[in-house]
């Protein structure tokens, strides 16, 4: 919607609309979730530790995207929920958020700004006055500076171990420690890096069995499987058996897609888990000696996070289904399906219904932890905090035990040891906490939270006229509201927002008029019927509940499903200036298509000088639908150029298909053969003496390494390696082979925030009967260019020398061709300092001051013949002299340093949707140094 979808939007956009962070990835987070649990306790969190000033800095720097789901939320209580499609449309129309808003709102953007942190500062005063922090004594993971998630926090049986996963951005470690948070050691790692992708935290799934093991659920190859590993650290003996195997061996999870949690009988003897099969979330029980699961539930609901009652004669898990009042579930489909959990208890004693709703509220309750036959400890967000609480199943109450101000993601307690482990975000960051002891207080006083509040109000039903009735006497409050049978629940998207005139849809679910003044009890709902109905409108209010009740319900038809058809749109489109090292100036075009599921893509590209005759046509398709990858690529390329005064077209044609395969997430291989036809054609002369053509059949092959990852434009951390070797064989003429290894190692360390020190170090060699040059100097896509040599040497213009050569950047302090030969070698080392963004306390929006960066550089480089650059017979060391009219002739060595070296300071930035880089370079030959020299070039990294 931003971009636009027609072609000539998205390249207007993709140089003109320049949108932060929070804007896009906050109005998703809005649209997907509303107000959520999760942006309301960051608010909350953040609203406490700056209670005061006008400093948004702090917001965005710890959560860009709960940051602007706030922002999103608090334009859609307070002007409207139709007014952010207004702010959308202008920002895409004048191209600037601020003003967007502004002019949206009529609201001065600073003002807006300070009016959004006022607005939840005020919503979380009374909540927070009477909310504590976690004893930061009994963290375990710091501050979390590297922002790692931390789940799966499990106590081992005898209260006396805790085993949790760690995950950094996809590489997992699963953790065992004592409870005290001594002997922490790492059974098993996992996964890997992937910055640029949504991570799965939810794997690996873990579980104890006994006090000795820990079982994980993972995915290994494409594959759940089930492992057990030593809670000491030990086994290292079968941990290399697993890695060294070659074959995949047979996994009890290996028929689903997903294994979300799992929990083991207290004898040990049978395993409760819920995993995902075919799109359906179930629950599955695997009993000792069999390897085929018995299935408990089957139906469109979602059922996680199952664990056994002590006596094992039950299961308790969370669902998002709805019983009846016979106990039940609603017909499963996708109206009576919402995104609200609830709690369950599943008899194993074989009666005909073997489910029964524990707790139901309008929140949602997950986590459950049986620490009794009668006692169950579940998370719950009754009073807007996610916290724990106990529920107890003789008397069917429910108490507070937590009154934490950060919501609890996740937790396990033991009754033997009173251990408690649990996971509480801090500043948008997981922190694990471990109580060595924690004695569970008999009940706390329930204090909602004004998000609660205010979707309370919107879930209650329209009232309808009654005759007034005597007064009662008000019930005493206590201090939370006792559970509620399965008859009398009802659910409503905790997280669905709607606007603030508009009431909250309870889908597929009708509840009778308020009772008590109109106040809404969450734990007391009751149901007419349980047969779906469509939500009252707004406008429809004044209707009584009876006419609605009596309305027939009409069927919704789903249409469908449809084969999948294969559509392509475009990915990414630019245009921009470039310098080709060998043509000059010209201008490049580059598009990309790719279908929905991104399992096929299209890509084109065009370079083309003003003359309109020289272009550069490439254009690929490659299919990703499996683990390997192929491709076809075909390039076109024609120079016209002028040589000794004569003109000449050379043509090239190159057919390449290519498969690619991944040996690990970061490292891969491809490779295939090559087809390519050069020519040369003298224009305006009949005579074909100086015309050529001949065809070359070959191969290449590349190793590519890349685990770096993109902080910012221009800004990288990581390393990047490229290792190629290409063959081409001339069908007609054997002299006329030859091959080419190139390797190139780049590094980029992070010192301090966002400054960056990149290094690079490269190396290539052609080599066989037919040696074509390296052409070492200047810098890529270099605008003010300038040549140490001809760009044609009269010597060096046979068809396959002009399109084999090849042009070594970036050496600064010298001209392009500075040093030529068939082998290089070079080294470059920049200090990046993003300037604005380092001692910016505060977002930027402007993209030049954004996105600059101050540079210090030193390059080193040569092109040279021969063994190695400091030989006698390096061609930079040897120079023949012919004496004019003498028969004789000499060879001068003269053993000067064959190095070229560069060093200088730059400054780069984006500018009308180009990055632009600005150096002035001292070069030092033969250690003499010259200049300074000017580059004015567009593009990024070396």
């Amino acid at each position: 919607m931003m971009y636009g979808g027609s072609l000539k939007e998205v390249l207007q956009s993709s140089y003109l609309l320049q949108l932060p962070n929070w804007f896009i990835a906050g109005a998703s987070a809005y649209a997907a979730e509303g107000w959520s649990v999760d942006m309301d306790g960051f608010m909350r969190d953040m609203s406490k530790q700056h209670p005061t000033g006008n400093r948004t800095a702090p917001y965005f720097l710890r959560s860009s995207t709960l940051a602007g789901q706030s922002i999103w939320n608090y334009v859609a209580e307070r002007y409207g929920y139709t007014t952010i499609q207004n702010i959308l449309n202008l920002t895409r129309i004048t191209r600037d958020v601020e003003v967007g808003i502004s002019s949206s709102l009529n609201v001065p953007f600073k003002v807006f700004m300070k009016d959004w942190l006022a607005y939840y500062r005020d919503l979380n005063g009374q909540p927070v006055a009477t909310l504590v922090e976690p004893d930061k004594k009994f963290r375990q993971s710091g501050r979390n500076r590297h922002a790692d998630v931390f789940s799966q926090p499990v106590i081992s049986p005898n209260g006396k171990q805790v085993a949790y996963a760690q995950n950094e951005q996809g590489r997992y470690r699963v953790m065992v420690m004592d409870r005290d948070g001594t002997h922490r050691h790492i059974i098993s790692r996992g996964g890997h890096k992937t910055p640029d992708q949504e991570v799965e935290t939810r794997l690996p799934a873990l579980a104890w069995r006994g006090n000795s093991q820990v079982a994980m659920a993972e995915m290994r190859r494409g594959e759940m499987t089930l492992r057990l590993r030593d809670a000491d650290g030990y086994g290292l003996v079968t941990r290399v058996r697993e890695a060294i195997r070659f074959s995949r061996p047979a996994s009890l999870f290996g028929a689903y897609d997903q294994v979300l949690s799992m929990s083991y009988a207290p004898d040990g003897k049978a395993l409760v888990f819920s995993a995902v099969r075919d799109g359906q979330n179930d629950i599955y029980l695997l009993r000792a000696g069999s390897r085929k699961a018995e299935q408990l539930t089957n139906d469109l609901f979602d059922d996680v996070q199952p664990v056994f009652l002590p006596g094992g004669q039950g299961l308790v898990f969370s669902s998002n289904r709805y019983l009846d009042s016979a106990g039940r579930a609603r017909p499963a489909t996708f109206q009576n399906v919402v995104n609200n959990y609830d709690l369950f208890v599943y008899h194993l004693d074989g009666r005909p219904i073997p489910v029964e709703t524990l707790v139901s509220t309008i929140s949602n309750e997950t986590r459950p932890r049986a620490i009794s036959d009668d006692e169950i400890l579940y998370l719950g967000e009754e009073s807007g905090v996610r916290a724990m609480y106990r529920y107890s199943l003789k008397t069917k109450q429910q108490t507070l035990l937590t009154n934490w101000l950060p919501n609890t993601q996740d937790f396990d307690y033991s009754p033997q040891t009173s251990a408690l482990v649990f996971v509480a975000p801090a500043q948008a960051r997981d922190i694990l906490y471990v109580y060595p002891t924690y004695p569970l207080p008999a009940g706390l006083p329930l204090t909602k939270t004004a998000r609660q509040q205010t979707l309370e109000a919107r879930s209650a039903p329209p009232q309808a006229a009654a005759p007034p009735r005597p007064a009662v006497p008000a019930p005493a409050p206590a201090p939370v509201p006792d559970a509620v049978t399965p008859a009398d629940s009802v659910r409503v998207d905790s997280t669905a927002t709607a606007p603030a005139d508009s009431t909250a849809t309870i889908a597929g679910r009708r509840a009778q008029p308020a009772k008590a003044q109109g106040k809404v009890n969450t734990s007391d709902y009751q149901f007419e019927e349980d047969e779906p109905v469509q939500a009252v409108q707004a406008k429809r209010r004044r209707a009584s509940v009876a006419t609605a009740a009596q309305r027939t319900p009409e069927a919704t038809t789903l249409a469908g499903p449809y084969r999948y058809d294969t559509r392509f749109m475009a990915d990414n489109v630019s245009t921009a200036l470039y310098v080709d090292p060998l043509l000059g100036l010209g201008l490049q075009f580059k598009a990309a298509l790719t279908d929905v599921l991104e399992n096929q893509r299209i890509d084109a590209s065009l370079f083309g000088l003003f003359d309109l005759r020289t272009s550069n046509i490439r254009a690929s398709y490659t299919n990703l639908t499996r683990r390997y990858d192929w491709s076809v690529a075909y390039q076109k390329q024609a120079y016209f150029v002028d040589i000794n005064g004569g003109d000449f077209r050379y043509g090239r044609h190159e057919i390449a298909p290519t498969i690619a395969y991944p040996l690990t997430h970061n490292l891969s291989v491809r490779g295939g053969p090559r087809f390519v036809n050069i020519s040369r054609t003298r224009l305006g002369d009949v005579s074909t003496e100086e015309d050529e053509s001949s065809n070359y059949l070959g191969y290449s092959g590349e190793v590519v390494f890349d685990n770096s990852i993109a902080t910012g434009v221009n800004m990288v951390s990581g390393t990047r390696m490229k290792a190629s070797l290409q063959s081409q064989n001339n069908l007609d003429n054997k002299r006329l082979n030859f091959s080419k290894f190139v390797i190139d190692l780049r590094h980029y360390q992070k010192l301090s925030r966002s400054i960056v020190w990149a290094n690079r170090a490269s190396y290539g060699q052609f080599f066989g009967r037919r040696q074509q040059q390296f052409r070492v100097g200047g810098m890529d896509n270099w605008l003010n260019a300038g040549y140490e040599e001809p760009r044609f040497p009269l010597d060096y213009s046979a068809p396959d020398q002009v399109f084999n050569q090849e042009f070594v950047t970036n050496l600064r302090g010298f001209d392009y061709s500075a040093r030529s030969g068939p082998r290089y070698v070079l080294f470059n080392s920049e200090l990046r300092i993003p300037i604005v963004q380092y001692f910016a306390r505060k977002p930027i929006y402007s993209g030049f001051f954004r996105n600059l960066q101050l540079t210090g550089f030193a390059d080193a480089g040569t092109a040279y013949s021969g063994s190695n650059p400091f030989g006698t017979d390096n061609s930079s060391n040897t120079q023949p002299v012919f004496p004019p009219g003498n028969f004789f002739s000499a060879t001068v060595i003269n053993f000067r340093n064959p190095f070229l070296v560069g060093y200088g300071v730059g400054a780069r930035t984006t500018l009308l949707g180009f990055y632009g880089k600005v150096d002035v370079a001292w070069g030092q030959e033969d250690y003499v140094t010259r200049g300074p020299k000017f580059y004015f070039s567009l593009g990024y990294d070396f």
